[in-house]
């Protein structure tokens, strides 16, 4: 009898297993459907097990269905599959249409059945990526359109698991009600983001400004916090991961440890625990170490996908739990150190750190009266980034406000000494602006007196040829040596006097004659030419023309001829000028030993304007003022030299070609810029007055007939220019002039 009462037992279980599914849903309750309306809460209706099985639920499976015991909606354990039932149905006569949503889309696996009679049908395979990705596309969600006609009711059931919770809202709403959700969250999100990336950018003109490190770990943290809010939202997933669901998880372990890295990093940096707070830099550094570590598998498990993923997780959320229960202590710590400026960021951290907590705990399912908040991420996250850059702000703030206090009490300090020792501040002053001085006309008086034995010495030569030839020296020629060596000691005393009175930038501009002034040069240096066995010949096309300063002129060229008697024992000297239409070249070509290479590359890499050195001794004074004097004269020079002698040649720019004279009326109506200024037609008084009423961006300009000594002088008390007769219009276009009329050099001129 009992065997007969236990095959009859075993009997009634098997049908009860393998009954049909239309008798199994009737243990699941319906969830009444009103067509036009959204289902309210719908938590009390649904049903689920763990799923032992693959494939479609039996019997058994509704049989053990069981209500769900937590504040939302957890399912089993994470990373076990479960069965989630559902049975629908329309309560009005009319047909309605609504959306099944679980408004996740970062599930692992994932399928929707729905009873057709008596077999399952697959609505959403998961494991379908193509059918996926057009679901996720049409909808942003796992999401399913339910038609009932009226009165009918359906069965669907969901086979899911997930790696990371076991929480999966259920909504059943109309399709208005659904896309008005979804639009609201795609604005939640994209307004995360975007306040995210503004503060990342805010950062970035932060550390741009300020130079500080700090706001480079907190730009990054609140790039990578944009980055984790659209994989956690499932935007990434969406577009992109949901055709390797393997990497959903992972991804997310990476984007949470990395916000918390760099959060940290930033609250290490920010804080200056290492040497503020060494023991809690100790305990921040081990932290990060333990994150570092946790980043480091992940990657190792998305190159090699057959290593289990679940301890990659559990690590990952420890370390978030970590990191975040860290964060509030220091900003509290901080608080009570450094002042109330850390208040903001103990705030944000400690709101993110309570929720990421809780979050952590609820999605394990450990304490039921949790809910799971998911969608609070970005606005936490959000309201924490901004907290934590007005926490910067502050405390850049107040580092200002102590700088300023220090720069004033410094500034105090300063103006005290200051009034102590003015007066021997003064002296001091006054000491070095007279060694200066004395050091300019030392310098000045030492170059005029190396140019006068020049003169000097063509003079003597002049005395001991005359002496030697008794009356075979025909007077006129004497004469005219003397002369020419009297006018060029007049062209340098004030060529001297002229650059110690303007500050050494000075030119008296005229029209020269090429021809005669070379053949004054000549005269005077013919004497110590021949007593030297030394011809020294000429060339010059006669009435060839340059706008330039005659006397700063002899004086480079007297420097060179010079150079050349002293260097030639025996042989020839040759002068000679070649005209073109932008410059005239003046050559001095002698046939003396020449001299050594790295001497004429260095004075040729000083005309360039190169920095090669101290010159060497034994070329000091003359190539000293022949360098200065080639620069003023805005020209250049050239040096060629071999066994067969040196040729020096020099460019100057602006020569005259038949050029007609101006007015001083008509040159100052074509160049307004400058105020011309004749000495000869205005007394001192009107100079001055005039002088008085210019206006700051004109250039004063004085016009004279002779560059003598005192008007040189003169015209450098006025400016840093001086023009003789006859005026034409190419001196205008001299270099020097240009730069003396443009609108910065006005602008350096009157500041």
């Amino acid at each position: 009898m009992m065997r007969k009462i236990a095959w009859l037992a075993l009997l009634v279980w098997s049908l009860a297993a393998f009954a049909t599914p239309a008798l199994a849903t009737a243990t699941i309750p319906a969830i009444e459907l009103v067509p036009g309306q959204s289902a309210g809460e719908i938590k009390a209706d649904i049903r689920f097990t763990r799923a032992g099985h693959e494939g479609p639920p039996l019997a058994r499976d509704f049989a053990s269905a069981r209500a769900v015991s937590h504040t939302s909606t957890q399912f089993g354990t994470v990373g076990q599959p479960a069965y989630v039932f559902l049975r629908l149905h329309n309560t009005g006569a009319e047909p309605g249409s609504w959306m099944l949503t679980t408004g996740r889309s970062t599930i692992s696996e994932f399928t929707l059945y729905r009873q057709d009679a008596d077999r399952w049908r697959v609505i959403l395979d998961g494991a379908d990526r193509e059918q996926l990705g057009k679901v996720l596309d049409q909808f942003q969600a796992y999401a399913t359109e339910v038609d009932l006609a009226g009165g009918e009711e359906a069965t669907y059931v969901i086979r899911f698991r997930d790696e990371v919770s076991s929480w999966m809202p259920l909504r059943i709403e109309t399709a208005g009600d659904f896309f008005v959700a979804r639009r609201g969250n795609i604005a939640l999100v994209a307004g995360v983001v975007a306040g995210s990336l503004i503060l990342a950018l805010f950062n970035v003109v932060l550390l741009a400004a300020t130079g500080r490190r700090v706001f480079i770990w907190l730009g990054l943290a609140e790039a990578a916090f944009a980055f984790n809010t659209l994989h956690a939202e499932g935007y990434l997933t969406i577009f992109w991961l949901y055709r390797h669901p393997d990497l959903q998880g992972v991804v997310g372990d990476i984007a949470r440890s990395a916000f918390g890295l760099l959060m940290l990093q930033f609250g290490r940096e920010f804080l200056a625990t290492r040497t503020g707070m060494p023991r809690y830099d100790v305990f921040l550094r081990a932290t990060m170490a333990f994150g570092v570590l946790v980043v480091l598998a992940a990657f190792v498990r998305l190159a090699v996908p057959a290593l289990p993923v679940m301890p990659l997780h559990a690590a990952a959320w420890m370390f978030t739990l970590v990191a975040s229960s860290a964060l509030p202590v220091i900003g509290w710590v901080a608080t009570r150190r450094h002042g109330m400026e850390f208040l903001p960021l103990l705030i944000g951290w400690s709101a993110l750190s309570l929720y990421i907590i809780t979050t952590a705990i609820a999605i394990t399912g450990l304490v039921p009266f949790l809910a799971v908040n998911w969608h609070w991420i970005g606005p936490i996250g959000l309201f924490e980034c901004a907290m934590a850059t007005l926490a910067v702000g502050l405390h850049l703030r107040k580092l200002q406000h102590d700088r300023l206090a220090a720069e004033q009490e410094a500034k105090r300090e300063l103006l005290a000494r200051m009034a102590i020792s003015e007066d021997a501040s003064r002296l001091a002053e006054e000491r070095e602006t007279a060694l200066a001085g004395l050091k300019a006309r030392d310098r000045l008086i030492e170059m005029s007196a190396h140019d006068t034995r020049h003169v000097l010495h063509a003079l003597s030569s002049a005395v001991f040829l005359a002496r030697q030839a008794g009356s075979e020296l025909p007077p006129r020629d004497l004469m005219t040596l003397i002369e020419a060596s009297a006018r060029h000691l007049e062209e340098i005393v004030g060529s001297s006097v002229t650059r110690d009175s303007g500050g050494g930038s000075f030119l008296a501009l005229g029209l020269v004659d090429v021809a005669r002034l070379l053949e004054d040069l000549v005269t005077i240096y013919a004497a110590a030419a021949m007593s030297s066995n030394v011809v020294l010949t000429r060339a010059c096309v006669p009435n060839t023309r340059i706008i330039a300063d005659e006397a700063l002129l002899v004086r480079v060229l007297s420097n060179l001829l010079n150079n050349a008697v002293r260097a030639t024992q025996s042989g020839v000297i040759e002068i000679s000028c070649e005209s073109s239409s932008d410059c005239l070249a003046i050559t001095v070509k002698d046939s003396g030993p020449g001299m050594p290479k790295e001497i004429a590359d260095f004075l040729s890499g000083d005309s360039e304007g190169h920095d090669t050195g101290p010159m060497p001794s034994r070329f000091g004074k003359g190539w000293r003022a022949i360098r200065e004097t080639v620069s003023l004269l805005r020209a250049a020079y050239t040096i060629e030299t071999g066994a067969g002698g040196t040729r020096v040649t020099i460019l100057l720019p602006l020569p005259v070609e038949d050029e007609q004279p101006i007015s001083l009326e008509q040159l100052q109506k074509e160049f307004p810029r400058a105020c011309f200024i004749d000495e000869e037609t205005a007394s001192h008084e009107e100079l001055q007055d005039r002088l008085m009423s210019m206006r700051p961006d004109r250039v004063p300009i004085l016009v004279v007939s002779r560059a003598t000594s005192d008007n040189r002088i003169k015209a450098a008390a006025m400016g840093h220019l001086l023009l003789l007769r006859p005026l034409v219009r190419s001196m205008m276009e001299h270099p020097y002039v240009a730069e003396m009329t443009s609108p910065a050099a006005r602008a350096r001129s009157t500041s």
